[in-house]
């Protein structure tokens, strides 16, 4: 361990202060959030269309009989409604409901699935 230890700080002690540069690792996470941030609605509708149809794939997957045949079909009209119907719906709405509800110091918690529920779960059942 301390054999190892000169070594790093004798490679260390070698370089001049302004020629090392950290290289962070690339982080997905980052890079979404980053794209969040540059455009918003565009990123979000593009990963609920993603996950409206990867959801549509397990379903049909967990629900399929022998002899079905898969959906190419309905996984493509998920995935167009996920991604250019709920998702700029769903990223406006939201949009409202937090402008909404900021003012209100201790509703948020209550006042944001509420409305949620309130504006969407009628449409489900039609």
């Amino acid at each position: 361990m301390a054999f190892r230890m000169r070594i790093l700080v004798s490679r260390w002690s070698n370089c001049s202060s302004n020629s090392v540069v950290f290289k962070r690792r690339f982080s997905p996470m980052t890079w979404y959030n980053q794209q969040l941030e540059k455009s918003p609605l565009v990123v979000k509708s593009i990963t609920s269309g993603v996950l409206f149809g990867v959801g549509d794939v397990i379903a049909q997957w967990i629900a399929k009989a022998k002899d079905d045949p898969f959906d190419w079909k309905r996984t493509r009209s998920a995935t167009i409604y996920g991604t250019f119907i709920f998702g700029p719906l769903a990223h406006y709405h939201f949009n409202f409901i937090d402008w909404f509800t900021r003012s209100k110091v201790g509703t948020n918690y209550v006042s944001r699935p509420l409305g949620f529920n309130i504006q969407f779960t009628p449409s489900s059942f039609g």
